[in-house]
């Protein structure tokens, strides 16, 4: 049997941490290990805590779930540890902040008031991958935007010296195509693929693939959809 998934809460309000605890471990896969109102004190306890998924308010003190979540990439970037998934919560959307999404490593996003069963597909989601990168969507975003180039040298560098292997799988991501279908081209296994772009991702400083996608297509590197 799999062990459970380890979910953690950053939250200011008691009785919304009160709320999905109770959710939580209602749940037989999912373990309530971890929770903070303080930002600054989780990034201190998150150094040592075991934990799948963070599900963190989007106003915090002193910060926004976005900054939350860039320094936390950085400082476990900095640890060589894991990433550690970030769903925000209580958020209105707009285009300009799904951007700041985008950029800072948020790896889901929850609106206003979701529904319980929204939460839970969305923990279960993010433990085991992440939602799918939508070459569509994002272009789109970035379109509406106006998004103009930022090349980054060290990147276009480090994407010229990957070995045979991940050059391909990352060429095959910047064209659109999902784990699975990259496995057929290549004929490997599915989970190989999606450790490959992980370890290419995390190598350049990137806590998801939708951060590897924005840094991609601001480098001029997307290529033709298949």
């Amino acid at each position: 049997m799999s062990r459970s998934i380890r979910v953690g809460v950053i939250h200011s309000d008691a009785d919304f941490r009160f709320g999905l605890r109770q959710l939580i471990t209602s749940q037989d896969d999912l373990e309530y290990v971890f929770e903070e109102s303080n930002p600054s004190v989780a990034l201190e306890r998150l150094r040592d805590a075991l934990v799948d998924v963070l599900l963190v308010e989007y106003f915090l003190a002193g910060m926004t779930g976005a900054d939350f979540s860039a320094s936390l990439g950085e400082q476990l970037l900095a640890q060589d540890a894991k990433q550690i998934p970030i769903i925000l919560m209580n958020v209105a959307f707009n285009d300009q902040l799904r951007l700041r999404m985008v950029r800072s490593g948020v790896s889901d996003v929850l609106a206003l008031d979701p529904y319980p069963e929204t939460v839970l597909q969305a923990i279960r989601t993010n433990a085991f991958g992440g939602p799918t990168v939508v070459r569509a969507d994002l272009l789109e975003l970035f379109e509406k935007l106006q998004l103009s180039a930022r090349p980054n040298p060290a990147l276009a560098l480090g994407l010229s010296s990957l070995a045979e292997a991940e050059a391909r799988a990352v060429e095959l991501f910047a064209s659109g195509l999902e784990d699975a279908s990259i496995a057929e081209e290549t004929g490997e296994q599915t989970f190989r693929v999606r450790r490959r772009l992980e370890k290419v991702g995390r190598a350049f400083g990137f806590a998801t693939r939708q951060q590897f996608f924005l840094a991609l297509f601001e480098n001029g590197k997307l290529h033709a959809q298949r």
